[in-house]
């Protein structure tokens, strides 16, 4: 039960910092020329690769924690019960890392519209 009370707070604190960072990037992004960003966020094939695994990651994830959650409220199968302690610790475990790749996602971003000079609207 401790490990996933840490697991539980490292993803609030996680949240807590992927919102700070949104937050900055949505304030710069409203000051930006919008063809300036476009051009910048696609035009680099890395940027876009990067984004779409951490797109696709964390979507799997949210899938895998909400399927585990599916098992955690309906019970889980027959078959299963015996590693339902692992499962459990694998269904808080899965919901940090979606939170961890969603900061580092925020942080792409926030480094691709923060580096822009920003236009004076």
């Amino acid at each position: 039960m401790e490990i996933q009370t840490v697991i539980i707070l490292m993803a609030i604190f996680l949240a807590a910092v992927g919102l700070y960072i949104s937050i900055i990037s949505w304030h710069t992004w409203r000051r930006l020329d919008d063809k300036l960003i476009g051009a910048k966020a696609f035009l680099n094939k890395k940027f876009l690769n990067r984004n779409f695994i951490f797109v696709f990651i964390t979507g799997a994830l949210v899938g895998l924690h909400t399927l585990l959650e599916f098992f955690e409220i309906f019970y889980y199968p027959s078959i299963l019960i015996p590693f339902a302690k692992g499962i459990r610790l694998f269904y808080f475990i899965t919901l940090m890392l979606s939170m961890i790749l969603l900061v580092v996602l925020a942080y792409n971003w926030c480094r691709l519209i923060c580096n822009q000079k920003i236009s004076k609207i």
